[in-house]
């Protein structure tokens, strides 16, 4: 539903596991597996436990859902992301023209476009519910989904802060095994 209103018309461009994990006005559950990347120094890995980013590893578990949230100022989903039991939450929203990510009251607007392999998603600015934090210190993200030759959805993260460098990095596939009519 987010998504769908983000991209408008290049929402059906995307390809088919795009589309399907990103499906408005249902609960989704997804299952398969993520590489992770360690943060870069002892202080980016301080903030990367306490965003409960995902502990460093190879071929770790994952599932993650995502449902709509009832939100009467715009579309909006919680995605729960599961890694080997450390869950990662965040509510992504679209008001205003602007796509959102939250994690508890922190904030990160993102610029989301297609491209020939599917979204790219760049993270730019935060703030603290309502007020704007110092641009110059705001957390860098770039995520890229595509679907791979065996049609599952692919992901790519990486998260990075001035003067601290890497928080995290992960990539992965997933698969869709339950969803859910919502109504």
């Amino acid at each position: 539903m987010v998504f769908r209103h983000a991209l408008g018309d290049g929402f059906d461009d995307l390809p088919p596991a795009l589309r399907a994990f990103h499906a408005p006005g249902r609960l989704c559950v997804w299952h398969g597996a993520a590489d992770i990347v360690p943060a870069a120094s002892l202080p980016a890995a301080a903030v990367a436990r306490l965003f409960g980013f995902p502990r460093p590893g190879t071929g770790v578990p994952l599932t993650v859902t995502v449902h709509p949230a009832r939100d009467p100022q715009g579309p909006s989903e919680v995605w729960v992301r599961d890694y080997d039991g450390r869950r990662m939450v965040s509510t992504l929203r679209f008001r205003n023209g602007v796509l959102t990510e939250a994690f508890g009251p922190l904030v990160f607007p993102l610029d989301v476009r297609t491209d020939a392999r599917g979204l790219v998603l760049l993270g730019h600015g935060w703030r603290l519910g309502r007020v704007m934090l110092p641009s110059a210190l705001a957390p860098r993200s770039q995520a890229r989904e595509h679907q791979d030759e065996h049609g599952r959805f692919r992901f790519e993260v990486e998260i990075t802060v001035p003067l601290l460098g890497l928080l995290v990095a992960y990539s992965g596939w997933l698969e869709q095994r339950d969803s859910v009519a919502n109504g």
